[in-house]
């Protein structure tokens, strides 16, 4: 028997909380539209609520509704939550007949591509449970089995169990392991490319270790050995690898972003926004979408046009955020989209000046990216293990 019981329980479960926490009819509506459009089209003038919430319910899975709704009103779902969201992909968010809700949804910045990988990923996963017990600062998830897009193709990977920390490793986290002497002072940034080396001095001074007041940001300019060592003195930990770091983000569930489906927002994650044009422009530059690039943006000479953006609107940060400033995911964790790019052990072989390099995969987007696919789940960008960087910034995992 699962944490609630027969089906009726699990119904009620579901009834009582959208009647708990989408209080009104345009609530409702607006939840419905969000998730499950195709549940929305069929709504007709004469239906109350109840009517609708049948009509719902007898189409998408209590668990899933459940799953969605914790999403929806930023309410991550707890240990004995989770018992009642083993679940397959909800029917409104499985390949066939409805892969149009996928393409008019990814349709700005994700493309058809990142629709049919999430349609295919759906169709062979589900989401993993909270678990209790984590340890301090972490949250403990079981796994399962998760699709990753890479270069070739999709390969399947099988996850243990395993501990995720709930923020970034902040600014403070990262001194103290100075101070014992674990990990090496982190205070500049290195780039690669003629474009970057350009403003290295200007991106350099948004390294977060420079500033006392940003102790509760997250760790920034930090290489991929340095995250690796503060993992290690962190109580043994490691760096994630790529399929551990898609289930902590809710890749399970179908979603192309941590949050659900709706497009990226101030609200939501700390991403290229109103603040960030304006300091790029207060340093003599704009920020424009590299074509044809998996890299994001390339830095050119201020030409009196606004940099390019994500978001519309103010997302209160001009760089980084403090780790908890913005609503977490489905597991109760901060930052799967935004603030920084996150290391990863999962390598891919680069071309580089005439020799083959393994680069860590990064995951997550920062606060400077531009493009919706970039703070997606599927999203990766290999980069060198020597980059320092001010997007770049890490979490750590242990095996549960």
């Amino acid at each position: 028997m699962d944490l609630f019981g027969s089906s009726v329980q699990i119904q009620h479960t579901v009834r009582s909380r959208l009647d708990q926490e989408l209080l009104t009819d345009a609530e409702f509506d607006a939840f419905v539209l969000d998730y499950y459009r195709s549940v929305h089209k069929r709504f007709s003038g004469g239906m109350d609520r109840v009517a609708k919430t049948n009509l719902l319910l007898s189409v998408i899975e209590p668990q899933a509704v459940l799953a969605a709704l914790s999403l929806a009103v930023n309410r991550p779902l707890s240990a004995s939550d989770s018992g009642a969201v083993e679940l397959s992909a909800a029917p409104e968010l499985r390949p066939q007949p409805i892969i149009c809700r996928y393409l008019s949804v990814l349709a700005v910045g994700l493309g058809v591509s990142l629709a049919l990988f999430q349609a295919h990923k759906l169709s062979h996963a589900g989401p993993a449970k909270i678990l209790p017990g984590p340890p301090p600062g972490m949250v403990c998830l079981s796994g399962g089995n998760v699709s990753i897009q890479t270069d070739e193709g999709v390969r399947r990977e099988n996850v243990s169990q395993f501990c995720i920390d709930q923020t970034l490793v902040t600014v403070q986290r990262y001194q103290e392991c100075v101070k014992h002497g674990a990990c090496t002072k982190a205070d500049s940034t290195n780039y690669w490319g003629k474009d970057d080396q350009d403003y290295t001095a200007i991106y350099s001074t948004l390294c977060n270790a420079r500033f006392p007041e940003r102790l509760n940001h997250p760790m920034n300019c930090v290489d991929y050995n340095q995250a690796a060592a503060f993992c290690q003195y962190d109580g043994n930990k490691r760096l994630p690898n790529e399929a551990e770091w898609g289930i902590a983000a809710g890749g399970q569930y179908g979603w192309p972003y941590p949050w659900g489906a709706v497009q990226p927002t101030p609200e939501r994650l700390n991403a290229c926004d109103a603040r960030c044009v304006a300091w790029a422009l207060r340093h003599g530059m704009r920020w424009k979408i590299q074509e044809q690039s998996k890299s994001n943006i390339i830095a050119v000479p201020h030409d009196g046009i606004d940099s390019e953006r994500l978001l519309e609107g103010d997302d209160g940060w001009e760089s980084t955020s403090e780790v908890r400033s913005k609503p977490p995911n489905i597991y109760g964790l901060f930052d799967m989209a935004g603030n920084l790019r996150q290391w990863t052990t999962d390598m891919v072989k680069h071309p580089k000046d005439g020799r083959v390099e393994e680069w860590p995969v990064m995951k997550g987007g920062s606060w400077s990216d531009l493009r919706p696919a970039h703070v997606s789940i599927p999203w990766r960008a290999p980069a060198p293990p020597t980059l320092r960087a001010e997007i770049n910034g890490f979490r750590c995992v242990v095996s549960h």
